[in-house]
């Protein structure tokens, strides 16, 4: 009934993957040290590359490039 988008919204999840990780029970589920690692660099890179798209010109502010910038200030190709 609800989009996975509208989910991830409401939950403030930062992925798809993460409302369906714990939507589908896997939280409950005990994950080897290595595989657990695996799956969380996994999901902190891609993190990491929709981050990096914002600083091309596609992303714009509505407050101008200054704030833009000020905002992405902590954020490095």
């Amino acid at each position: 009934l609800v989009s996975d988008a509208s989910l991830q919204y409401q939950l403030k999840h930062t992925s798809r993957a993460m409302s369906l990780y714990y939507g589908r029970g896997y939280s409950r589920v005990k994950l080897n040290d290595v595989a657990y690692a695996t799956y969380v660099k996994a999901m902190y890179e891609v993190l990491g590359k929709e981050i990096s798209r914002l600083l091309t010109p596609r992303f714009v502010s509505p407050y101008g490039e200054d704030r833009k910038a000020q905002i992405l200030n902590i954020v490095s190709p």
